[in-house]
């Protein structure tokens, strides 16, 4: 503020406090009414209530937005648990085949050694990490079922295990 403007607020509290009905509160108001123009005043009002109305929208669409993420992360959420269970079936019928392979060698090596010796560089069940002494352990060879096996059958199983 300048001088001039000081004084004039001066000289406006002191008729202010002079006058007799008037309360300190109501001389204060007095002076800073005064003091601001109307006109800036309603541009600040209209001001606001532009920002206002921007602010409702933005949060609006804000509603919106996480709403929209809400739906597609329960989306996302189901496809990665359906996903995730499929994985685990997967692993299992894996597992389960892994198994039944092993086992199949196992029991061609017990039964036909000499084309397990032949392929020796190829195959060699005991070179296996996986397969340990526990794994051989409690297999027993059913010869009445692979008497009744065909050869063709046998080679097959054969050339399978080698290959």
């Amino acid at each position: 503020m300048t001088d001039a403007s000081d004084d004039k607020v001066k000289t406006e509290l002191s008729v202010a406090v002079t006058s007799s009905p008037m309360t300190a509160s109501d001389s204060l108001m007095a002076v800073v009414s005064n003091l601001v123009d109307e006109r800036h005043v309603m541009q600040m009002i209209d001001s606001q209530t532009n920002m206002l109305a921007r602010f409702e929208k933005s949060n609006e669409m804000l509603v919106n937005v996480n709403a929209l993420a809400v739906i597609r992360f329960d989306a996302a959420n189901r496809d990665l648990k359906r996903y995730t269970q499929q994985l685990c079936d997967l692993q299992k019928d894996l597992d389960s085949v892994y198994h039944r392979i092993k086992f199949l060698r196992l029991k061609l090596a017990q039964q036909y050694p000499q084309a397990f010796k032949a392929c020796g560089n190829v195959f060699n069940p005991l070179d296996e990490e996986e397969e340990t002494t526990e794994d051989m352990k409690g297999i027993q060879l059913n010869d009445s079922h692979m008497q009744t096996t065909s050869k063709w059958s046998r080679d097959i199983l054969i050339a399978a295990i080698i290959t």
